[in-house]
């Protein structure tokens, strides 16, 4: 009888110190979005409030989707009983579900999740307007330009191909002319003197 009756003094004990140790930690008083809410809207913010200060050492809030992947957020912010985690830019309508894990007061770890609807379409790209039309660049020809060039390569060509002697035909007519008075005057030297040999014999 003494041997049962410590038994049951130890169960007793055993449950009211692990009843003590429970109400130690801090507990989660309440969420934004509450557990099951269904939103409109996308909100801006996760908001954890507990029951005291949560110390801050290694806060983590971990986002996931309908089908449990884990969606890239901010770190969580630590302030007082507050936990906050930033929305994630873009994200739109879904079914969510937020795993917590923070330091209670008294230095022991705690965790939990809940879980929200949010209705809202997803975010769609940013409206730039309509993009404005650039000119196609057009090639502009320059005919009389072109014109120009062909005509005084045509005039530096012509000019060319008459000067190629170095002589006018003029000067070229000169100078026959000279060639046929020099030769002129050269036979009839040469007759002269003829002559005049047979003159002395």
């Amino acid at each position: 009888m003494a041997a049962v009756t410590a038994m049951v003094l130890g169960c007793l004990l055993w449950a009211v110190a692990t009843a003590a140790s429970s109400a130690a930690h801090d507990q989660l008083r309440s969420t934004n979005p509450a557990d099951g809410a269904v939103l409109e809207q996308v909100p801006t913010q996760l908001e954890m409030t507990y029951s005291a200060d949560i110390l801050p050492i290694a806060p983590r809030a971990v986002l996931r989707d309908a089908a449990g992947n884990d969606i890239p957020t901010a770190e969580p912010v630590v302030d007082g009983r507050t936990v906050t985690l930033a929305w994630p830019a873009g994200l739109g309508g879904g079914d969510y579900d937020v795993v917590w894990r923070v330091v209670s007061s008294d230095g022991h770890p705690i965790q939990g999740t809940f879980g929200f609807t949010v209705t809202a379409a997803p975010a769609g790209p940013a409206v730039t307007g309509e993009p404005t039309p650039t000119a196609t660049p057009t090639s502009t020809s320059t005919p009389a330009l072109t014109s120009v060039s062909e005509d005084s390569r045509a005039a530096v060509a012509a000019g060319a191909s008459a000067g190629g002697s170095g002589f006018s035909g003029a000067q070229v007519a000169a100078i026959a002319a000279a060639v046929l008075v020099l030769a002129g005057a050269v036979l009839f030297a040469l007759r002269r003197r003829g002559n005049t040999k047979g003159s002395q014999r």
